[in-house]
């Protein structure tokens, strides 16, 4: 994005609003699936591992609408600094990453915290 001419720079923010919405579909899939492997399985929904993937997710929807919907509806205004908005997107995606990494570790690890 970085070498790209901010006429360019359309189809990637496309792309990069087209990779949010398939991130937030198969949430829907990832939660439907969690509830049921929950309710199939021996775990209670006060397990501890549970409800922190639980505050996690929830976590990671809102981070998901605040950090991304803001800086993308910069694009194609006045108030769009290619060099900025790259940072915020750069800086947004890691966090979300790591985020996401942490409620990964917490559905393989299933952690004993209480």
């Amino acid at each position: 994005m970085e070498e790209t001419d901010e006429a360019s720079l359309g189809g990637f923010v496309q792309s990069f609003q087209y990779a949010i919405s398939v991130v937030k579909h198969f949430g829907h899939i990832l939660v439907t699936s969690g509830v049921f492997l929950i309710i199939l399985s021996g775990w209670t929904w006060t397990t501890s591992w549970v409800v922190l993937t639980i505050v996690g997710m929830g976590s990671s929807v809102f981070y998901l609408a605040r950090a991304f919907k803001p800086t993308l509806k910069t694009y194609g205004t006045s108030d769009f600094n290619k060099e900025s908005f790259i940072a915020k997107l750069r800086k947004s995606t890691w966090i979300y990453i790591l985020l996401l990494l942490f409620v990964l570790w917490l559905m393989v690890a299933k952690p004993v915290l209480w």
